[in-house]
């Protein structure tokens, strides 16, 4: 049986690429610590940090006690019967936050991805609004956003937080959500309240990646790509893939599955310039992955392209950046 490390599932695609979303207004700080240590000046009221958001009492998720802590990102609780593995466990999603003043009061709040688990397969992610009053972090309000949701865009625009999302649609195996939705909630002190949507759902397919130059982040799900390794990037116009292996031009074809997601793809072609370490070395992981190439989804914002290798199957992790940007 193969092992799976990392299930493209709920949190492996519960996802928000913020694409457009600049520093003002609704400001995200993802997959980074700088939060924590950057130096704020004296009488500036901030959002909670990521490492007071990974440490904080969180409360009204159904099902759960009336407050649970945190402790490093994660809190368990005891199994539902006596000796069985079952458990509710409520985790932080990655290093996602969202920070705007979504109580308008002047000073910053946060906005964050919580995931919730009870020993099956389904994984319950809920968007919790998290504000600092009299320098004392508090969990305000929380609002389900589904199950197996992938989030790949996120903005806050006064009091409201605005989320581009993969759900599962009225004809989706909850494994694999294939409903593209424009979700939108206003936050007030009666808490999240969803705002009714004007938009018709879409649905994701190899188009939804278009338009957007992808540029590679991680290998895996627990190794980032190295500031001395060149850049990688892909890009997908109809069935055509290419991008840069940080050496040479490449370009392969590109078949969606039956379930949303799945994806095959065939043997790549491209330039042939010879290049030394550590561009050699890195062209020579990332076209061995991406000819592994079985589904693709989105992550906390990025790109999620899973690949298996020698029996396992993992995820290659990427950043969006406007075709012909910088």
């Amino acid at each position: 049986m193969k092992t799976i490390r990392c299930t493209l599932a709920v949190a492996a695609l519960a996802a928000m690429v913020a694409t457009g979303c600049g520093k003002k207004p609704g400001k995200q700080e993802s997959n980074s610590s700088a939060a924590d240590t950057t130096s704020v000046p004296a009488g500036i009221v901030t959002a909670p940090t990521l490492l007071e958001l990974k440490r904080g009492v969180y409360t009204g998720i159904e099902g759960l006690p009336a407050g649970v802590t945190l402790v490093n990102g994660r809190w368990e609780g005891e199994p539902y019967v006596e000796g069985a593995a079952a458990r509710p466990a409520l985790q932080f999603v990655r290093d996602f936050r969202l920070v705007g003043d979504l109580d308008q009061d002047g000073d910053e709040d946060a906005a964050v991805l919580l995931r919730l688990t009870t020993g099956g397969s389904g994984e319950l992610v809920y968007l919790a609004v998290v504000l600092r009053e009299d320098g004392t972090m508090r969990h305000a309000a929380s609002a389900l956003l589904g199950d197996r949701v992938q989030v790949r865009a996120a903005r806050i625009e006064g009091n409201r937080i605005s989320m581009s999302l993969v759900q599962a649609g009225k004809s989706d195996a909850m494994c694999c959500p294939g409903e593209l939705a424009e979700r939108a909630w206003t936050y007030s002190n009666a808490g999240l309240e969803e705002v009714p949507s004007t938009t018709r759902p879409g649905r994701l397919s190899l188009a939804t990646l278009e338009g957007t130059e992808w540029v590679l982040r991680s290998w895996t799900s627990y190794e980032s790509v190295r500031p001395d390794e060149p850049e990688v990037t892909v890009q997908f116009e109809g069935d055509r893939i290419s991008g840069s292996t940080g050496c040479n031009r490449y370009f392969a074809r590109v078949t969606a599955g039956k379930q949303p997601g799945d994806v095959s793809i065939t043997p790549l072609g491209g330039t042939r310039m010879a290049c030394p370490d550590p561009a050699f070395s890195t062209e020579a992981r990332f076209t061995r992955q991406l000819g592994g190439l079985r589904k693709y989804g989105f992550l906390t914002t990025q790109l999620a392209l899973s690949f298996e290798e020698g029996g396992y199957v993992e995820v290659m992790l990427f950043d969006a950046r406007p075709a012909g940007g910088e």
